[in-house]
């Protein structure tokens, strides 16, 4: 389990705290908040699956992230996903149904 600190006793972080006290900051320091290159958070980066049961078109639910890395406002390089952290780093949205999700399969 990875908690940010070698603190045994520190308290349990919920999703968003991780993001808050976590990622984001490391994030930041890694230049990701400047002019040059972004980052957005809680962001759709699908439109949703378009399915037509029954001859009628539906869409799905869109698929948020917590962090997408920019290069610019239209090229998104990165999905970062944040966790719990009592939950392991691979919970979640498994890898293989993100890269669906990014080429558009989903």
């Amino acid at each position: 389990m990875f908690t940010g600190h070698n603190d045994e006793k520190q308290r349990t972080m919920n999703e968003a705290d991780t993001c808050r006290t976590l990622v984001r900051p490391k994030l930041e320091a890694a230049g990701w908040d400047g002019a040059k290159h972004f980052y957005s958070e809680q962001t759709p980066f699908t439109d949703g699956r378009i399915i037509v049961p029954e001859g009628k078109p539906k869409r799905l639910k869109k698929k948020f992230s917590d962090f997408l890395l920019r290069y610019s406002r239209d090229i998104t390089l990165a999905v970062v996903e944040a966790k719990s952290n009592k939950r392991p780093a691979g919970a979640g949205m498994p890898l293989s149904g993100l890269n669906r999700a990014f080429r558009g399969v989903l």
